[in-house]
């Protein structure tokens, strides 16, 4: 079967087509993630730094300057991602399941069904 992060993986693909909806990301603290990322930073710097001593000539890619110019041009186009996200999420499931029913508005909080006259 699956292991480690293949076996999240499956699981994730598994719950998105058994429900329609991706599954909601596990809460992390801003300190937890610091060091998760802190500690893939050491681990890549220490792989990298392993190829250089062995002589293996590896591509650089400069990734830092891809979001830095993509966060520019979605602010210049004034989207958000999260937003486009969002968007083609509701466009896919409408395209699924049809659009969603409306039979009534919120009104001051409260859920109010529209009178058939």
């Amino acid at each position: 079967g699956f292991e480690g992060e293949a076996l999240k993986e499956q699981k994730r693909k598994q719950y998105e087509f058994l429900t329609g909806r991706p599954m909601k990301r596990v809460k992390m603290s801003r300190k937890l993630l610091a060091n998760v990322r802190a500690k893939a930073e050491r681990v890549q710097l220490k792989e990298e730094t392993k190829l250089k001593s062995s002589g293996v000539v590896v591509h650089k890619s400069n990734v830092s300057m891809t979001t830095r110019r993509t966060k520019e041009s979605r602010k210049q186009r004034g989207d958000d991602k999260n937003q486009t996200t969002v968007r083609y999420q509701h466009d896919k499931r409408s395209d699924l399941y049809g659009p969603s029913p409306s039979i009534g508005f919120m009104k001051k909080g409260v859920f109010r069904v529209q009178q058939d006259k």
